[in-house]
């Protein structure tokens, strides 16, 4: 259910009200306008992670048994809780996490090998590559 009692934008500036509000979010949140309205808009409001740097022997590249797609891939610790995190890159794409809550883009067998590689139950072969800043 929303809360109303957050103010909302609905001028060419700031509401001041809204304005001073925006000033009590906790030190490390960010936010973004979605959609700007006449009469109301909408807003999202995200804790801004450390970037997260992938060490030199992280990155390995991976075949897949189901439909042989080749693609690179590492597993880091996330710094806002204790889960792994699996980011992946096919060739020609840019690099994305794979989200053990959404199977949508996944037939079964395919996102079973995702989670037996986030699980480590399987392995890729390493590439020793070196990326800085990875998840900025």
């Amino acid at each position: 259910m929303p809360d109303y009692s957050i103010p909302y934008y609905s001028g060419d500036r700031l509401p001041q009200e809204f304005s001073d509000w925006l000033d009590t979010i906790p030190e490390g949140y960010e936010w973004v306008a979605n959609e700007l309205g006449k009469e109301q808009s909408t807003y999202t409001f995200y804790k801004k992670e450390k970037p997260v740097t992938i060490e030199l022997n992280k990155i390995k590249k991976f075949t897949s048994k189901i439909d042989g797609c080749e693609f690179d891939y590492c597993i880091n610790q996330s710094t806002s809780s204790h889960y792994k995190i699996l980011s992946y890159r096919i060739e020609g794409t840019d690099w994305q996490d794979f989200i053990p809550n959404d199977k949508r883009a996944y037939s079964p067998e395919q996102y079973q090998e995702m989670m037996n590689l986030l699980e480590g139950k399987v392995e890729g072969t390493l590439e020793g590559r070196f990326i800085p800043n990875f998840h900025d």
